[in-house]
């Protein structure tokens, strides 16, 4: 087994979090450092890239995001060490300064050049083949999907008794479409049903119902219960984590989808729609068509070797 440092940023453990470091561990002896805050504007951005080319580590390989990419790979530079970034997104039109998408694109067409020791790992084919058209075919790129234990899910979704009149919102961030929301909850109101946005921190926003659920046991219980999740989003995802556990918890899915979303959804026989109001039309329906199960089992965390070997094998070549 290898040893990996893994370097990552941020005040909350999002579901990028989760992805990164499970398939740290999978691959190796890991030592993980993280900078647990939220880093925003010009000055926060150079403190961060001075603690991340601060980090001291005898790991050979380093797992690392995308705003620690290059201090890393400037701290390394003249080292054997390996690096791989893992990237879940990327969308010009998300928000993020310019200077991010701008260091970001040098830095993927640097590891193009440099194969024997970068590489990137994505969440979905669809950022593959975004990356390889946009990159260059010399760069080495994998698919390490979010891997579930299935098996939980499915519990939840055979005991659970569905509540027609309860709609689940996603996940509350900044991602979202907050002006489709409202509207679409104004609209839900008038027709008696109950909507709400999921939230593993206890926060209250005024004009948006938000659930704070303290465990994650409880979040999939009341996803498992809730007639169908609704996404809306502004950007274009990786493969978002919770999208996934509502098809697993049999809660129908219902998005404008973007990225890596269109491929969960057609993997799962989900619903792609391009307005807001489309949710309102497919709630008058009696039944949802049916979650293709069967497709997701290869996101089964029993079928991880299949998606590390090509990772390991460039590791120890």
């Amino acid at each position: 087994m290898s040893e990996i440092l893994y370097i990552s940023h941020g005040e909350i453990k999002t579901g990028g979090y989760f992805h990164e470091s499970q398939m740290c561990s999978n691959l190796g002896q890991t030592t993980e450092v993280r900078f647990e805050k939220n880093y925003r504007g010009i000055w926060q951005w150079i403190r961060l890239f001075i603690q991340a080319f601060a980090v001291n580590n005898h790991a050979p390989i380093i797992v690392t995001v995308a705003r620690l990419a290059w201090p890393v790979a400037l701290k390394n530079a003249f080292q054997k060490k390996k690096i791989i970034l893992v990237l879940h997104n990327f969308d010009p039109n998300d928000g993020k300064p310019k200077l991010y998408g701008f260091l970001l694109r040098k830095y993927l067409r640097f590891i193009s050049n440099n194969p024997h020791k970068y590489a990137l790992v994505v969440v979905s084919e669809y950022w593959k083949e975004y990356f390889r058209n946009n990159f260059g075919n010399a760069m080495n790129i994998w698919v390490y999907p979010n891997l579930f234990a299935s098996e939980k899910y499915y519990f939840f979704r055979d005991i659970s008794k569905k509540e027609p009149k309860l709609i689940h919102l996603g996940m509350y961030s900044e991602k979202a479409d907050l002006k489709a929301y409202r509207n679409l909850i104004f609209e839900l109101k008038k027709k008696g049903y109950s909507c709400y946005f999921s939230s593993s921190s206890n926060q209250e926003i005024l004009d948006v119902p938000i659930s704070y659920f303290p465990t994650h046991e409880a979040f999939v219980k009341q996803m498992a219960r809730s007639r169908c999740t609704v996404i809306l989003n502004k950007v274009n995802e990786g493969w978002p984590r919770l999208v996934h556990e509502s098809f697993l918890c049999g809660t129908q899915v219902i998005s404008t989808g973007g990225g890596g979303l269109d491929d969960l959804l057609n993997f799962s026989n989900g619903y792609k729609i391009t307005q807001w109001e489309e949710v309102l039309e497919l709630l008058e329906r009696q039944d949802f068509k049916p979650i293709h199960y069967v497709n997701l089992e290869q996101f089964d965390t029993r079928n991880k070797a299949g998606y590390l070997a090509p990772i390991t094998q460039w590791i120890q070549a």
